[in-house]
């Protein structure tokens, strides 16, 4: 089956804040197949599906802070559902201590339980900082041991996995089947500039692709955070690398 490719519009968040229809409408041009969303340009949700219809682009899911998860979860996923993304995802939080993570894993527990109700998914996106220990494990990991499966996935930066000295292959294994939209990065360690285009860095994409494949990964999903050249032509360069090296088959 082939796997689907979207680019989180933090990547070109530049070219939304000037004209976040005309960004769109790039994007699809290039031949994305869908968005994940870090904001809504300011549309309401039935404008902002008309122009997704339009462009054929499909709404994977929205990046929702804390903040917003608990305390406007039923407007968000009203707003979600309406545009038809499949999932809800918290971007990253931060925190202190164990016992300020495990609040924070019963919240999204619960929000999780909540988006599950309502017939939309709900999951969790890690930076590098998850990676810190708590008598032994990973707070990443310890969020997937104690917080149901059906209730929050896993949508793995694996540019981040990288970049703490793990395996991106061997940890995306691991979460087969709870990780079905995954984010794409590169990196050149040491550079100002770390992230660079998908295909460019030190990751292994081509075995990043093929384990996304072992674990039932429905969405690769280009994120860019820094560059050196403009946003839309380094979306234009991760799309081209993955087409072009024959990953999207």
């Amino acid at each position: 089956m082939a796997l689907q490719v979207g680019i989180q519009l933090y990547s070109v968040r530049d070219e939304t804040e000037k004209d976040f229809i005309g960004t769109l409408e790039a994007i699809a041009a290039m031949g994305y197949q869908g968005v994940e969303f870090a904001g809504y340009g300011g549309l309401e949700a039935e404008e902002l599906k008309g122009h997704l219809d339009r462009l054929g682009l499909r709404a994977i899911a929205s990046h929702t802070s804390l903040e917003q998860i608990n305390n406007n979860l039923d407007e968000s996923i009203r707003y979600n559902l309406a545009i038809g993304s499949q999932a809800i995802i918290c971007p990253m939080t931060t925190f202190s201590s164990k016992e300020d993570w495990l609040a924070i894993v019963d919240q999204l527990q619960r929000a999780g339980e909540a988006c599950r109700t309502a017939g939309i998914g709900f999951g969790y996106h890690n930076h590098a900082h998850e990676f810190v220990m708590f008598d032994g494990k990973y707070a990443l990991d310890l969020l997937y041991e104690l917080a149901s499966p059906e209730h929050v996935q896993a949508e793995i930066d694996t540019c981040f996995v990288q970049m703490v000295g793990l395996d991106p292959i061997a940890y995306l294994l691991k979460y087969a089947g709870r990780c079905r939209l995954l984010h794409l990065k590169d990196w050149v360690p040491g550079k100002t500039n770390g992230t660079i285009e998908v295909g460019y860095g030190v990751l292994d994409i081509p075995g990043i692709v093929a384990a996304a494949r072992q674990s039932d990964v429905q969405w690769l999903i280009v994120e860019q955070e820094e560059f050196e050249r403009p946003s839309l032509t380094s979306a234009k360069m991760s799309l081209d690398y993955l087409r072009q090296h024959d990953l999207l088959l």
